[in-house]
C-alpha cells in the first residue's frame, strides 16, 4: 500500500492560514458486483419494547462495546441509554452544554472501553468511561471545520468530519477534514460530493415543504468500530454502463499510514413514482391527516425531481478489518449489502429485511436499527459470517 501523506494545516507568523493539500498516490480496480445473496441475515437478539423502561422514541445511533454493552442515542432524549450485556439499563449525560452534557447526540463510538458520544450541534466529543463517568469533552473549533459535521475520534486521537447536508455544501466538491486537537492541525483527505441532497415540495395548503431528497446522491463517510479505518463511497450516475450499473468509487485510509481506493459496479433499477411515495410513506401519513391523501402524494410527484434508476448507494459502512459494505435500498424496503475488501474484491452478499438498517459491522454480527407494528424502534443483533 501507498503512504498516506500527513499534512497539516498551520499557522504562519502573518497570521495567514496556509493548507497543505493531501498528496498521495492509491491503487485503483474495477471490479463487478455478482447479484448472488450469501446470506439472508436473521436477528437473533433485540432491544426494545411497546412500553417500559426500554421503550424507544426515534434511535438516531447505536454501538456496541467488545464486553457486549449496546449504548443507544434517541432523538429528543438527553441522555444516552446504555445496556449492560445482562440488558440493565443505565442512562449517561443529559441535555444540556456542560462538560458532560450534549444538544444532539448523533454519532455512538466505543474506543478502549469508554463511550464517545457525538455532538454535531455543539461540536464535540464527550467522553465516559465503563462506569458513566465522565473523563473529558474535545471541542471541536468551528474555524477548523466550518459547516462540517463532526463523524468520530480515530483510534489516534484525531477527529473525521464530513461536508453536512445544507444547501451551501451542494453542487461542489468537498474534502474531508481530520482534525489533530493536541497539535491544532488540519488534514484536508480525499473528495466528497454533494449532488442531490435536498427537495422542495409545494402542498396543497401552499405551505412550502423542504427536506431530505428520498433519492439522494451525496457520498457517504464512514468509521470502522475501532477507530483505525474511514473512507468514503461515491456513486457517480453519469458514468452507468448501459446495463444501468452505477460506479462507486470506494476510499478507504488507515491511520497507520496506508490507503486503498477502488471502482465497483452494482446494479440499480429504474426509479418510478411508487419508490418515490414509499420513501415519504411516514411525511405522507402525517400530511394526510389534514389534508387530502391524494393531493399530498401529487404535490410530491409534481415537486420532487425523480432520478432515473434508483440509487445504488443508500448506506456506507467500514469494519475492523478495513471490508467497506455498500447497502443498496431495493423494492419493498430491504436492503442488499455488498462487502469489499481493501483490494476491491466482493467477499459476500447480504440481504437484510425490509425496515430494519445496519448501522455498525463488528466481528460475527451486526447492529441495526429496527421499526416494529408500533411508533418507534428497536435495536437489532444479527449475525453473519465472512471467509477469513
Amino acid at each position: 500500500m501507498t503512504p498516506v501523506v500527513r499534512t497539516p494545516l498551520f499557522s504562519s507568523s502573518t497570521g495567514i492560514w496556509l493548507i497543505r493539500l493531501f498528496l498521495g498516490v492509491v491503487v485503483t480496480s474495477l471490479c463487478y458486483s455478482s447479484v448472488a445473496v450469501s446470506q439472508e441475515l436473521q436477528a437473533t437478539d433485540s432491544l426494545g419494547s411497546v412500553a417500559g423502561a426500554d421503550a424507544f422514541g426515534r434511535i438516531v445511533d447505536a454501538a456496541r462495546s467488545d464486553d457486549g454493552s449496546i449504548a443507544v442515542a434517541q432523538a429528543g432524549v438527553g441522555g444516552v441509554w446504555v445496556f449492560s450485556p445482562n440488558r440493565e439499563l443505565q442512562v449517561i449525560g443529559r441535555d444540556g452544554q456542560g462538560p458532560a452534557e450534549f444538544t444532539f447526540p448523533s454519532y455512538l463510538h466505543w474506543r478502549n472501553g469508554d463511550l464517545q458520544v457525538v455532538d454535531i450541534r455543539s461540536r464535540k466529543i464527550v467522553t465516559f468511561g465503563p462506569d458513566g463517568r465522565h473523563i473529558e469533552t474535545t471541542t471541536i473549533p468551528p474555524a477548523t471545520t466550518p459547516g462540517y459535521q463532526v463523524y468520530a475520534q480515530l483510534a489516534d486521537g484525531s477527529i473525521v468530519s464530513a461536508p453536512g447536508l445544507s444547501a451551501r455544501f451542494e453542487g461542489r466538491t468537498w474534502p474531508l477534514i481530520v482534525y489533530d486537537p493536541v497539535n491544532d492541525a488540519v488534514e484536508h483527505v480525499g473528495v466528497a460530493h454533494r449532488r442531490r441532497v435536498n427537495a422542495t415540495a409545494i402542498l396543497p395548503s401552499g405551505q412550502m415543504l423542504v427536506l431530505l431528497h428520498p433519492m439522494p446522491n451525496f457520498t457517504r463517510t464512514a468509521v470502522s468500530p475501532g477507530g483505525r479505518f474511514f473512507g468514503t463511497a461515491d456513486e457517480a450516475e453519469a458514468h452507468r454502463s448501459a446495463e444501468g450499473e452505477a460506479r462507486i468509487r470506494i476510499a478507504i485510509y488507515d491511520t497507520r499510514g496506508e490507503a486503498s481506493n477502488f471502482v465497483v459496479a452494482v446494479p440499480t433499477e429504474p426509479a418510478t413514482r411508487s419508490d418515490l411515495l414509499d420513501r415519504l410513506s411516514n411525511l405522507i401519513a402525517g400530511y394526510s391527516e389534514i389534508l387530502p391523501r391524494d393531493a399530498v402524494e401529487r404535490s410530491l410527484i409534481e415537486g420532487i425531481p425523480l432520478p432515473e434508476r434508483l440509487p445504488a448507494l443508500s448506506r456506507f459502512m467500514l469494519d475492523d478489518r478495513g471490508n467497506a459494505w455498500v447497502g443498496s435500498e431495493v423494492a419493498g424496503r430491504a436492503a442488499i449489502w455488498r462487502v469489499y475488501n481493501r483490494g476491491g474484491d466482493q467477499i459476500a452478499v447480504y440481504r437484510v429485511p425490509e425496515r430494519m438498517t445496519l448501522k455498525k459491522v463488528y466481528d460475527g454480527e451486526a447492529l441495526a436499527i429496527g421499526w416494529d407494528e408500533y411508533v418507534g424502534g428497536r435495536i437489532y443483533v444479527l449475525p453473519y459470517g465472512l471467509p477469513r
